[in-house]
């Protein structure tokens, strides 16, 4: 039996503090939350587990988590991977985080995509760590599958998004 040897990259960590208000301007503009560099991270977005070792044709469930010390209402991104090793199975939008989804997540194995933006209705927003997204991969080739997390952006529940 053959083993796939896959490594995920950690998620794109988005950090998110109260800058100068041309700043504040731009992100709520641009729909993200940021902060200068060498700022504490208090909203991101990571897959879970960050790195495995799976058997081709068996599969195996991969998470979207976001983890944020700060009220955050919308969730956005785009998980890559190699569609000649990986393939999506399936994809669980139910989740305790994102109750409505601007779009509901949406994937293409013959480009090696999946989507998402959606977000929360719950007042105050979310804090905490939970799980948007439950993506079950199927391995279907030999080699490393990786993972990688694009434009991930978290809103601040601040009214300006």
């Amino acid at each position: 039996m053959r083993r796939v040897k896959h490594f995920f990259q950690r998620g794109i960590a988005i950090p998110a503090l109260l800058g100068a208000i041309a700043l504040i301007g731009l992100f709520a503009a641009l729909g993200i939350v940021d902060a200068p560099p060498g700022s504490r991270d208090v909203a991101n977005i990571t897959l879970e587990p960050a790195q495995g070792i799976f058997v081709k044709d068996e599969k195996f469930v991969v998470r979207i988590v976001v983890a944020s010390s700060i009220p955050v209402n919308v969730f956005g991104g785009e998980l890559a991977f190699d569609q000649e090793v990986l393939h999506v199975e399936s994809i669980d939008y139910n989740t305790s985080i994102a109750d409505l989804w601007a779009e509901k997540p949406w994937y293409s194995n013959g480009e090696g995509t999946l989507n998402f933006i959606g977000g929360t209705t719950r007042t105050g927003g979310f804090t905490g760590k939970d799980t948007l997204l439950t993506v079950t991969f199927k391995p279907i080739g030999e080699g490393n599958g990786t993972l990688t997390l694009r434009g991930a952006r978290i809103l601040e529940h601040d009214g300006l998004g």
